[in-house]
């Protein structure tokens, strides 16, 4: 029996390599164009020494990902640049594209079909002018902006350049002035989601407003920073990015409904996947909505096939569509948090699981017997039922983070230290809060009975308490300063140290040690 170290997952082993050519890529990116071609020579002579010999002929696939990924990340960027303009001063012709949100003395919103000069220019901009009263025009007129429009520049390994291209906006615009030039009407998507949010502001006060609108669309825009701040500290940002929590969720609550209704298996699966699809366009094919999405379909069309699902693969093959189609989401931190908190769950969420079990047992809960007593029966099932409940969100919450902090920490600066806290308490309230809403948003929509989602008002009052409590406390987050190296060898050693790596605890925890001593050496000498 020959001896394994892993599983052969292709697909993974694609995503994987993929991901390293787009990385290769974008650090070479300041440099010589020239450069490349060291990375693409000596990927593409190894995909050809691979498939020249019988052997080693099913692992070729690996450099070919890897030069695939170069050559993506690479032509994404030349494009990117050839949008660059020189900065100008002059009169713009636009489209309004997104809602406009009027806070702190500013006025911003997107705008696109950009005219200058009669020269069309591709993509969007954002546009910030000074002033707080709200304009006469609305998202789809056509509007003239007198200001300076200057190009986003591409720094390398800046995340907000991958938001910036994921939102196709490449310029800004310094406005002194915007006039209203003609009406229009928003796009099909834009329309509902300015329908939603118009729903929402008129009938709720603004931090309920804002909260609903992150909630059901993943929309931030204009979320008021002090709020914001709050929700961060507490651990539970990630409720305001559409991923897997809330695809699965209404994925899952379609499905229940359907069953109710005894539709066969493929039609069902049609219906969830037009609604499920339907609503990540809403959100704006954000990539945690894609592959949450991606990720859902492949569940479900497994399941209905009688295929096994296989988790990692089935990650993989999301991650592999998203950098394929958007290259520069490798640096895309919603992609990443995304990416990283669910390959967490998969790697340890049975491991703390079964340590949960193990303490649950240690514990004695469950084991009363009927003729003990009904009611001493009945409450020692129930506190089994909340204890398994309690450590069952700490161990997802516990899992992602385990995957996720260096990210954090990386990115941001700071990490949560009540984040299994606030999951363990607000999650499962937070996922029903999300059911309900998507219910009500529809209804309302559909009646024209706006004045119904009054009722979220009340609903959101624990979450905003606990948000804002745990905002209040100084401590909530640790200032946390990692450089790219730690966070490298941390998902590396994390990866070694999971069950998907078959070796005995022992040669796993002497690769880690070796791991850790080789990076703190590189990190070492980078300083010096």
């Amino acid at each position: 029996m020959k001896k394994r170290i892993f599983n052969n997952r292709p697909i993974c082993f694609v995503a994987l390599f993929l991901a390293t050519g787009l990385l290769i890529g974008e650090v070479l990116y300041p440099y010589n164009k020239l450069f490349r071609l060291i990375p693409a020579v000596l990927s593409l002579i190894t995909a050809i020494g691979l498939f020249s010999f019988a052997k080693t002929r099913k692992f070729g696939y690996m450099a070919v990902s890897f030069l695939v990924g170069l050559v993506a990340i690479c032509g994404a960027n030349d494009v990117y640049d050839a949008r660059r303009i020189p900065d100008l001063n002059t009169t713009i012709q636009a489209t309004v594209d997104s809602e406009i949100v009027v806070e702190n003395g500013n006025t911003a919103f997107y705008v696109k079909d950009i005219v200058i000069d009669g020269y069309d220019l591709d993509g969007r901009a954002y546009v910030r002018l000074a002033g707080d009263e709200y304009p006469d025009y609305r998202a789809g007129d056509i509007v003239t902006i007198d200001g300076n429009i200057t190009f986003n520049e591409h720094i390398a390994f800046d995340s907000y350049y991958s938001v910036s291209v994921n939102k196709s906006s490449y310029y800004t615009i310094w406005a002194r002035g915007v006039n209203m030039l003609a009406d229009g009407k928003p796009s099909f998507p834009l329309n509902i989601q300015l329908n939603i949010k118009a729903m929402f502001y008129e009938n709720m006060d603004g931090d309920s407003a804002m909260i609903c609108q992150a909630l059901i669309l993943g929309d931030k825009f204009g979320i008021d920073d002090t709020l914001y701040d709050g929700i961060k500290a507490s651990g539970l940002a990630h409720v305001l990015a559409v991923s897997g929590l809330h695809v699965t969720a209404l994925a899952s609550a379609i499905l229940a409904l359907l069953k109710r209704i005894k539709l066969k298996p493929i039609i069902s699966l049609a219906i969830v996947g037009v609604l499920t699809f339907f609503y990540v366009m809403i959100c704006g094919f954000t990539a945690s909505s894609i592959r949450a999405f991606i990720m859902t379909m492949v569940l479900n069309v497994g399941g209905i096939m009688g295929y096994k699902y296989d988790k990692l693969n089935s990650l993989g093959l999301a991650s592999i569509v998203i950098l394929l189609t958007r290259p520069q989401s490798i640096i895309d931190v919603g992609m990443l948090l995304s990416v990283f908190s669910v390959l967490g769950i998969f790697t340890y969420y049975n491991t703390f699981k079964d340590w949960s079990e193990m303490l649950v047992s240690k514990l004695g809960l469950g084991k009363r017997k009927r003729d003990e007593g009904k009611l001493l029966h009945f409450l020692d099932r129930g506190t089994l039922k909340c204890v398994r409940g309690v450590f069952e969100s700490a161990s997802v919450s516990t899992s992602a983070s385990l995957m996720t902090f260096p990210l954090i920490g990386y990115f941001f600066g700071s990490v949560p230290i009540l984040f299994i806290l606030s999951n363990i308490i607000m999650l499962p309230y937070v996922m029903f809060i999300f059911i309900f809403l998507i219910i009500i948003t529809v209804f309302c929509q559909i009646t024209t009975l706006w004045g119904g989602v009054q009722i979220m008002q009340p609903l959101l009052i624990p979450l905003r308490s606990w948000t804002s409590l745990v905002g209040s406390l100084s401590w909530a987050n640790i200032d946390l300063v990692l450089g790219a190296f730690f966070v490298i060898g941390w998902l590396i050693m994390a990866v070694l140290s999971s069950k998907y790596i078959f070796t005995n605890k022992k040669a796993k925890i002497a690769s880690c040690v070796v791991l850790l001593a080789l990076f703190i050496t590189i990190v070492i000498l980078s300083a010096v």
